[in-house]
């Protein structure tokens, strides 16, 4: 068995042992075993304090500008609604819709607005709902706002969140 140099000088027992029975003992594979251990974790503390300076050295990411999360809602779309009016009971019973949907960009800004309404002939169900998104450069968050033109109300509890 041919072993380097420096391995014969780390165990001088171990290659007196050979020498002598001609076999190599346990004895020698634990000590061989840890100092491959002990290599190994200089190594890794020698990288992980290069990657940790290196890393304290680096200015923090820009935000991500998400002003532009919702650009691909823009435009007029075809809307297929499945909803379960019994929900948690077991019921099957789905009703489904369809109509259109409007995305626009308001004032070129941070803000969309959408137009949807969707109706089921057969039950005589018709929906029109309006959502309002705004975007804040400052918290990069999108807030978004249901209204019901319907009702004429505006629903003042908004949904917060980062992309």
């Amino acid at each position: 068995m041919m072993r380097r140099k420096d391995e014969r000088q780390l165990f001088p027992e171990a290659e007196t042992h050979h020498l002598q029975t001609g076999k190599v003992g346990s004895s020698y594979y634990r000590h061989l075993l840890q100092a491959m251990i002990l290599r190994s974790i200089c190594w890794l503390s020698f990288l992980q304090f290069t990657l940790t300076y290196a890393i304290a050295g680096e200015s923090p990411a820009p935000a991500r500008d998400g002003s532009h999360d919702f650009d691909f809602l823009i435009g007029d779309w075809k809307a297929h609604v499945r909803r379960l009016p019994d929900r948690l009971v077991g019921s099957n019973n789905w009703i489904d819709y369809n109509g259109v949907s409007n995305h626009k960009k308001l004032l070129d800004s941070n803000a969309n607005f959408e137009q949807f309404e969707i109706d089921n002939p057969e039950k005589h169900l018709h929906i029109k709902a309006q959502t309002l998104r705004l975007y804040n450069p400052d918290t990069c968050q999108w807030s978004i706002y249901l209204l019901d033109l319907d009702k004429g109300g505006f629903e003042r509890t908004a949904s917060r969140w980062r992309i």
